[in-house]
């Protein structure tokens, strides 16, 4: 049979009166729309006509033609109006350049809507536009592509698609290795991908649930979901049921290092406080203990010191050498030395090059006395056991220099970096002694230490009134002590979003 070259024929059968005729014009113009649309292009009005009459029959198949024709002029947003408005005539499982250029277009708007309806549940979204991007969904399923449509639902705000997802392969029993890793990937997703804060913790609370669901839950996953949440009250329900089974202590014990690793000071103090006041929990059962202790960070801390002191290279003629080289009396040279000395011997507690230089360290002037003195806070961080002791001779009241007072409040805030209970208290009273004494140099420069010191201790603490402490220091509009309390009140809420 001779190729058709023209829709003239076709296109002269829409004139007629005999609505039969016209279906037929337009079924056999939908198969030729490809290559004829330059001459049905030319009818495309009397096409949409027939789409709005309401009482032609062959409606929706009008409205795919219009659409074809649209998506050869390169019109998209006008063909995927008219995709949408043909109905079942549209069929996503064709495979041709056109429907898969449109059901790409239409999951593109349909997640922009749905994100919108998220925000704003009045927003209405096109019901074929919701079909098209469901079959979609089901058509990778049922390809086996299960981590591309729990990508594409979870971008699209769609939470009860991945739910419905993940417990269709719970069924089909897969294996829990299997789920596990598909819970991983939602939980890359959700961290990665949903910007929303509110749709994220939604997420983040189903997947706790779905992996304690499992009958051997991953709790190495289960951990980032905790830290993501920060949610102390699901740790507390992790370790209640830990607690109870004799054989799981272990388990238990190492969520709790990999919580002091990465969670928040918030998190783990919370954390301590429930489990104390928790009548059900024997607080005097030695994993009860031994657990508490670990949330404090104690164990962890002594741990990192004991490694970095045994494994401590460093090279002191490196520093004996720079230090040398110049006049100690150079403020920035000086504070150069010091800052190379605290970045070489961070943690080691080895501060052996201050205790062999003290006279070369006497020379440092004003900030430059401030950062040696805040420096000895870097080389102990984390001796939560020595850590007053080692900085007592510099605090107030031991020294008269507001240099070495101030750059002794950093320094020991530095050393409880991330576990300040011990010091909080203390490094607290300084800010608010500071910021009701009397305006003078000397105050403001105790002042900026004391601020840095409680924000490096209360990192990530989000206490209110620490942060409203810090707030009213702020706004005594002085250059030195504001700027620490600004930074300071950054680090006190440190992770927090609302």
């Amino acid at each position: 049979m001779a190729a058709t070259t023209s829709a003239a024929p076709y296109l002269s059968l829409l004139d007629e009166e005999d609505p039969q005729l016209k279906t037929y014009a337009l079924s056999s113009l939908n198969d030729l729309a490809d290559q004829l649309w330059t001459e049905i292009a030319n009818n495309i009005s009397e096409i949409e006509q027939l789409f709005e009459d309401e009482s032609f029959p062959s409606r929706h198949l009008a409205a795919l033609l219009v659409s074809k024709v649209y998506y050869n002029l390169g019109d998209y947003d006008s063909s995927v109006k008219y995709s949408l408005l043909s109905g079942s005539q549209f069929n996503v499982n064709e495979k041709t350049e056109y429907v898969e250029t449109i059901v790409s277009k239409c999951i593109d708007l349909y997640i922009k809507q749905s994100k919108l309806k998220f925000k704003d549940p009045s927003v209405n979204i096109d019901p074929q536009l919701t079909k098209i991007f469901e079959q979609m969904l089901q058509k990778c399923v049922s390809d086996k592509e299960i981590k591309l449509a729990l990508g594409i639902s979870l971008e699209s705000y769609r939470l009860d698609i991945v739910k419905t997802i993940i417990d269709q392969q719970l069924q089909a029993n897969k294996g829990e290795e299997y789920i596990i890793n598909l819970l991983s990937y939602v939980l890359t997703c959700s961290t990665t991908v949903i910007s929303n804060t509110e749709f994220r913790r939604q997420t983040l609370n189903s997947l706790a649930l779905a992996l304690l669901s499992l009958k051997s839950p991953d709790y190495f996953l289960l951990t980032k979901v905790i830290v993501q949440l920060n949610d102390y009250n699901l740790v507390h329900k992790i370790f209640k049921d830990l607690l109870k089974a004799p054989e799981k202590r272990q388990i238990a014990y190492q969520i709790a290092f990999d919580l002091v690793s990465v969670a928040s000071q918030e998190l783990l103090t919370k954390t301590i406080n429930i489990l104390e006041k928790d009548s059900s929990i024997d607080q005097t059962d030695s994993t009860a203990v031994t657990l508490k202790k670990i949330l404090s960070g104690i164990p962890t801390c002594d741990l990192d010191i004991t490694f970095l002191s045994d494994n401590n290279n460093t090279d002191i003629s490196i520093l004996d050498h720079t230090k040398s080289s110049l006049d100690g009396r150079n403020s920035m040279f000086h504070s150069a030395v010091t800052f190379a000395n605290a970045f070489m011997h961070a943690g080691t507690t080895d501060d052996s090059f201050v205790r062999n230089n003290l006279d070369w360290l006497g020379k440092a002037n004003n900030w430059s006395k401030f950062s040696a003195t805040a420096a000895l806070g870097v080389i102990h961080k984390g001796n939560l056991s020595q850590g007053q002791i080692i900085l007592q001779p510099y605090l107030p009241n031991s020294t008269s220099s507001p240099y070495t007072n101030g750059g002794s409040l950093f320094g020991l805030g530095l050393i409880y970096a991330g576990h300040g209970k011990e010091v909080l208290g203390y490094l607290r009273n300084q800010v608010v002694e500071g910021s009701s004494a009397p305006d003078s140099k000397n105050t403001e420069i105790i002042l900026h230490g004391a601020c840095l010191g409680v924000g490096v201790a209360a990192m990530g603490l989000g206490d209110e009134q620490i942060y409203e402490e810090l707030k009213s220091v702020l706004f005594t509009d002085n250059a030195i002590s504001s700027e620490a309390a600004a930074i300071a009140m950054g680090l006190v809420i440190l992770s927090f979003v609302d």
